[in-house]
């Protein structure tokens, strides 16, 4: 949990911290020595460290400011699983829809 200086200027902060591009949880007290990647918006902020107790490892890419490609910035990890997360009324969005694409685009 981290305390905001300003916390009505964007609650999802509050659960990782920041609005960056990725992030990573590593959690040594996991029921399991899998590993997850996970796909979002940023109300998937809140949902992510709740699977810390299931995951020893949780990556998280920020669809909807991630510029590099996915392919990147998992190959040197070992990834078990895979989600992808957001607010409803935001995937159907183009903007969030054409954040994801680029998020998975020219993977070759």
């Amino acid at each position: 949990y981290t305390q905001l200086s300003n916390p009505t200027s964007y609650a999802y902060y509050a659960f990782l911290g920041d609005r960056g591009e990725t992030f990573t949880i590593n959690s040594q007290n996991s029921a399991s020595e899998k590993s997850l990647l996970v796909v979002g918006d940023s109300s998937a902020f809140a949902f992510v460290p709740y699977l810390a107790a299931n995951y020893r490892n949780i990556y998280f890419v920020n669809a909807e400011s991630f510029k590099g490609k996915i392919s990147e910035y998992i190959s040197d990890k070992t990834i078990d699983e895979a989600v992808v997360l957001s607010y409803a009324t935001s995937a159907v969005t183009a903007s969030y829809v054409n954040g994801l694409g680029n998020v998975f685009e020219n993977q070759q």
